[in-house]
């Protein structure tokens, strides 16, 4: 089954190289997965870490704790943005999301 995986636009801090990132994975009836890992990464590849899906099917990650090179990270995020990635497992195909990060100088 091929499953929905949405990624919210996020701010991200200049100062304190930090965001958060935000993943949703639906079913293809709509109704969330839980439990599923969520890998989030620049594009360009560089992971910023993972983590899994609530009952509602949200991923949620925290930048602050996983940057160890914020310009090398931020740099190609500011230009093109992240993604979320599912690796799939054996219900449930792998699916990919893109979304956008806009700078900000302090972040929420």
């Amino acid at each position: 089954m091929i499953p929905q995986l949405s990624a919210d636009d996020v701010s991200g801090a200049v100062v304190g190289a930090k965001a958060t990132f935000r993943a949703t994975l639906l079913d293809p009836d709509g109704e969330p997965i839980q439990g599923a890992t969520i890998t989030f990464r620049m594009t360009g590849g560089k992971v910023i870490g993972s983590t899994s899906t609530g009952s509602d099917g949200v991923a949620t990650l925290n930048s602050g704790g996983h940057m160890t090179d914020p310009l090398g990270v931020w740099g190609p995020g500011l230009s093109g943005g992240y993604e979320a990635h599912f690796a799939g497992n054996k219900k449930f195909q792998p699916a990919t999301a893109n979304a956008a990060i806009t700078p900000a100088l302090f972040g929420r």
